[in-house]
């Protein structure tokens, strides 16, 4: 099960009951959350689980949420890495009639019940505390900044310790990913207009593994080749330093092949091209363009998308940078 799928328990955002699941390290004080304020975007901190918990963190570098609520009903979409298949799904919630509690609407049948408990030691600062069952099985700390006090981070460790939610989770944001990366990546359906081969110029890419083809010291190129029949789509990536090298060579099935291969375009400028491609444990972010050429703000705003990709080298391909003009400077 993948990090998306322990946010079953997201739920947690959407209770807004009084008092802490336990007295372990003390009654929790804070500000009783109110839904015009706790709605919006979070940043995911910290979780911690019980050793039952029957979900589980994957190897992220990220995780926030939206969220929207009121007094009868909620919904929660949740966001990290945009290859992933579940990015951005929604949860949906609803309020227990009588009580102040929000439960999880499952969209199948499950003989489990989520409920939680919230509380803010500071306007800008979430702890969720979920419950399985009516037995606590989970924490979640939030906020708001790109930052959160070690005091603050220490309570929690401490508390989950306490009440044996061992199986700890801790994300370091070095920037604020909910407020850069919200909306960054839409997916586009450009690769179904495909017909026969189509060839764009790279300008840059961003992978998650260093790649040596990109540290030669003499001048080159590269370029993209897809290639569409019927549903199938074949990919390459090719770098050309005198001779032509195949870099990356892919076939896909309608864009995924299994769990491994995927291939996703997201929403860019005209005339350009976003591409994901994942492979194996691979993952990399292409930047294109029909001239091969793009200005310095489409690679500013490729440095963010790079950051959002989880990305950790970037490489920008040579004469790439669109020179502008002294008319466009005045």
């Amino acid at each position: 099960m993948g990090v998306l799928n322990f946010y079953l328990s997201l739920s947690c955002l959407l209770a807004v009951t009084h008092g802490s699941p336990s007295d372990c390290v003390g009654e929790p004080q804070g500000v009783l959350p109110d839904p015009a304020t706790v709605s919006g975007l979070w940043n995911l901190f910290a979780v911690s689980l019980s050793p039952n918990s029957k979900y589980q963190t994957d190897e992220i570098a990220y995780v926030y949420a939206k969220v929207s609520f009121n007094e009868t009903a909620s919904s929660v979409a949740v966001f990290s890495n945009p290859m992933s298949d579940t990015n951005g799904q929604l949860f949906q919630h609803e309020r227990i009639p009588g009580t102040q509690t929000y439960k999880y609407i499952p969209t199948e049948a499950l003989e489990d019940v989520y409920t939680t408990t919230v509380f803010q030691p500071h306007p800008d600062i979430l702890i969720c505390y979920e419950r399985l069952n009516n037995e606590i099985n989970g924490a979640y700390l939030h906020s708001r900044a790109a930052s959160i006090p070690k005091e603050v981070l220490d309570n929690f460790f401490e508390w989950s310790k306490c009440n044996d939610l061992i199986n700890i989770t801790v994300y370091n944001h070095t920037l604020n990913d909910a407020q850069e990366c919200y909306g960054l990546f839409e997916h586009s359906e450009d690769l179904k207009d495909i017909e026969g081969c189509e060839t764009w110029g790279l300008v840059a890419k961003a992978s998650n593994y260093a790649d040596r083809n990109y540290h030669i010291r003499l001048l080159y190129s590269a370029k993209l080749e897809l290639c569409k029949t019927e549903e199938a789509y074949t990919f390459k990536e090719i770098q050309i330093a005198g001779d032509e090298k195949i870099l990356m060579e892919l076939k896909f099935e309608n864009r995924t092949t299994g769990d491994k291969l995927k291939l996703q375009s997201f929403k860019t400028g005209t005339d350009m091209l976003l591409l994901g491609v994942q492979n194996e444990k691979q993952s990399t972010l292409f930047l294109a363009s029909k001239t091969s050429k793009v200005k310095q703000t489409i690679l500013d705003e490729f440095a963010m998308e790079a950051h959002c990709f989880e990305a950790t080298f970037t490489y920008l391909v040579p004469g790439s940078k669109e020179e502008e003009s002294h008319a466009e400077n005045q």
